[in-house]
């Protein structure tokens, strides 16, 4: 049989002679703590009191620990470094944390290798597959993540955790795990789907024999060797942030179960729930499930505890996206349509999800869990606030929503520099557009004094002077030259000689500018496979926007000087948001 494990999903094959370094016993100890403290809460992938014996006498002496658990410790530094902000990883570990996190991602990808992930029967090896997915998702596009998780639910399925552990005659003990780690892949496996533009919730039936939700208990009360399964707690417990969101999950499953069962389109739910002829039936669902946590969950929370007050932000966020939803503005031809109630009712939900948003990055309470805020943004109520602030610049709590509009590009810095992506092009394009008509209306002396302009503004005009200049001067035969390193999944770009940024203008031509440049499937594909070509050397370049992507030409100029994206419609939308992954400037290997 080949030692070849697929190069870890048809990747570069790393030396998996080569046992990756562990770093000192110190660094060990400090990591595992920062794990338990940021990602288990969130996570409960694996069990921390049976764990952390095993890590503790791994500190002392880990080059003779087995593959698998190998794979898991190095899974868990990635994840314990991914869950720290820049400044707090210089600070606790003494290094940057691209650095350090490249570094651990590396290793963690040799070690599963080295614990052959593509053929494992071993659980210790899926968990730390997990935490790798969990930690890779800021690096690489949500495509790739996405296909990598897929094969994480083959892998999984292959244990027969799609099966609950009581009917295979497991122990208490294993079944439980066996709930928590699929839950977890499984709602793993739905947002990463998401950021794909792709349906979420699609497979979450549940038969008699599938698995159940995991049991809302204490870690303290599940042990190896339990006779009896744990009784469900009435109260908060250490799962309470993934037993709330498993039940949200559930709910949103049977929604797309009901579209299912009408004979509508499972991906269209969404749509589905704002429809005028689903929303008495809607309205109804939402008032039962805020009863539901309330009683469950929000009466017990006590916002001085970090994860209670993150449950809290959970279920909020939660029921008003719900609401978003059920009264979403695509409901009517234009904005102009709405009525004043419906659109004051969709404005003020639009408000809270962005305030709770900005809360999980801004809290100090939440600051260990702030590393889960980038894969949550609404942006369908970023987009409308966006709108309403375009057509109303003067409305009377214009004021706030700018300052929360501000706040979500401050801490949300890949919407000002990924402008590649279409969704933060367009976005971009709109909040320009409003904020320039907000000045004018203030110049004309409408009653607001004179602002300086925000920092956000003045990146978002910087990127798009770049790149209409960029643009203007874009030679199809510049290639930049970038390194990847080896088993590394680290690009060193070297920007100071890149022909193009990646930008506002090519990304976000609106989809009929597209069809008029007249372009067939077979110039795509051409150019396509162009991008992805390799020097014999090894070097790869990233090609310039108009050898990837020709249509991106024609009709630029019209582009700019006309409110093509101001004005689109929900479906454009919807369109530039799955379009925002299809391709990155670069992608380096998972």
């Amino acid at each position: 049989m080949s030692d070849d494990d697929f190069g870890y999903v048809l990747s570069p094959q790393p030396k998996v002679s080569s046992r990756p370094r562990h770093p000192q016993a110190g660094r060990i100890q400090q990591l595992w703590s920062i794990f338990q403290e940021n990602v288990d809460p969130l996570t409960k992938v694996v069990h921390v009191p049976e764990l952390d014996p095993a890590m503790q006498r791994a500190c002392s002496d880990a080059e003779s620990v087995s593959r698998s658990f190998e794979a898991l410790m190095f899974a868990v530094y990635s994840a314990a470094v991914m869950s720290l902000s820049d400044d707090e990883c210089k600070a606790l570990l003494n290094e940057p944390r691209k650095r350090l996190l490249a570094s651990y991602i590396a290793s963690t990808r040799v070690a599963l290798s080295r614990a052959k992930i593509m053929s494992t029967t071993d659980i210790v090896v899926l968990q730390a597959l997990i935490l790798h997915l969990l930690s890779i998702r800021e690096i690489h596009e949500p495509r790739a993540v996405w296909s990598l998780t897929g094969v994480a639910v083959r892998i999984a399925q292959s244990m027969g955790l799609e099966r609950d552990g009581s009917s295979l005659a497991l122990s208490a003990y294993e079944t439980e795990m066996r709930r928590r780690i699929w839950w977890q892949l499984r709602t793993l496996d739905s947002q990463v789907a998401d950021l794909c533009g792709l349906s979420k919730f699609r497979d979450c039936e549940m038969g008699p024999d599938s698995t159940k939700w995991p049991t809302n208990i204490n870690d303290a009360q599940l042990q190896p060797g339990m006779v009896s399964p744990p009784a469900a707690s009435n109260t908060l417990t250490d799962v309470c942030f993934v037993a709330l969101r498993y039940e949200l999950v559930s709910f949103a499953a049977n929604r797309v179960n009901d579209v299912r069962k009408q004979g509508g389109d499972t991906s269209q739910w969404e749509q589905h729930v704002a429809s005028e002829v689903n929303r008495t039936g809607s309205r109804a669902v939402l008032r039962e499930m805020e009863d539901h946590i309330e009683t469950k969950y929000l009466r017990y929370c006590d916002p001085s505890q970090p994860l209670h007050l993150m449950t809290m932000l959970l279920a909020r966020s939660a029921i008003n996206t719900v609401q978003f939803m059920t009264h979403h503005p695509r409901r009517w031809r234009s904005p102009s349509q709405m009525p004043v109630d419906e659109s004051q009712f969709v404005w003020e939900a639009s408000i809270k999800l962005l305030e709770y948003h900005n809360m999980l990055h801004s809290n100090p309470q939440l600051k260990q869990f702030a590393w889960s805020a980038a894969f949550v943004l609404q942006w369908h109520a970023f987009i409308y606030l966006l709108d309403t602030l375009r057509a109303h610049p003067l409305r009377t709590d214009a004021d706030k929503a700018w300052r929360l509009i501000a706040s979500t590009y401050e801490n949300n810095q890949a919407m000002i520099m990924d402008t590649w992506k279409p969704i933060h092009a367009a976005v971009a394009g709109l909040c320009l557009k409003a904020f320039d008509i907000r000045t004018a209306a203030v110049s004309q002396g409408k009653g607001l004094p004179a602002q300086a302009t925000p920092k956000f503004i003045l990146k978002l005009r910087g990127q798009q002077r770049t790149a209409a200049s960029k643009k203007r001067n874009l030679d199809t035969t510049d290639r930049t030259p970038y390194t990847h390193t080896p088993g590394g999944d680290q690009l060193n770009l070297d920007l100071s000689t890149a022909p193009i940024v990646p930008n506002f203008v090519s990304s976000s031509i609106p989809l009929h500018m597209h069809q008029s440049a007249s372009v067939q499937h077979g110039d795509v594909a051409r150019d396509s496979a162009a991008y992805s070509n390799s020097n014999h050397d090894g070097s790869q370049y990233i090609h310039s926007s108009k050898e990837v992507h020709p249509q991106w030409d024609a009709g630029w100029n019209d582009a700019v000087e006309s409110d093509a994206w101001i004005y689109a419609s929900w479906e454009q939308w919807d369109t530039w948001l799955a379009d925002s992954i299809v391709r990155s400037p670069f992608s380096p290997s998972t």
